[in-house]
């Protein structure tokens, strides 16, 4: 890849991991059947005035219960008021689907070399999985999926 920089052009090289692979060998393996969360949901608990919101994990999230509600309300609508009188967004989600959430960031706190170049590993992990098992090291933790260069400026 060629990335221009101030005066100059440079050349680095990029890889990556297909995430469709990735996400597909995680959906299949029979160990992570029970603890898929493809359903959102919002938690709230009694703070001893009023009912409180609150999030432990992705599919507790706003933005995940905003896709899937928006998806839901979109299809209930088009199924009982044909196309209806109603203006909202339409979901790219076919019938009956949910989101599936890939958290993706850059490591900088492992700072790597190979060859002469260095980087920082970029990592992925499935939000539908609890953090106990996305966080882990086992089956269904995080996966290396591309290098970040590290720029320098000579």
């Amino acid at each position: 890849m060629k990335i221009p920089y101030e005066n100059e052009t440079r050349k680095y090289s990029v890889w990556g991991r297909d995430l469709w692979d990735w996400a597909m060998n995680l959906l299949l393996d029979q160990c992570l059947t029970l603890h898929w969360n493809f359903d959102s949901i919002r938690l709230f608990k009694w703070n001893g005035v009023k009912w409180v919101r609150f999030r432990h994990e992705p599919w507790t999230a706003n933005a995940m219960w905003q896709i899937q509600v928006k998806f839901e309300f979109f299809s209930l609508c088009i199924n009982e008021m044909g196309n209806g009188p109603m203006s909202i967004s339409q979901s790219s989600m076919p019938d009956g689907g949910t989101p599936f959430g890939f958290i993706i960031y850059a490591d900088k706190t492992k700072l790597s070399s190979f060859g002469t170049e260095k980087g920082y590993p970029v990592l992925v992990r499935c939000a539908q999985l609890p953090i106990e098992i996305r966080n882990g090291t086992g089956i269904g933790g995080g996966a290396l999926v591309g290098w970040l260069p590290l720029v320098s400026s000579q």
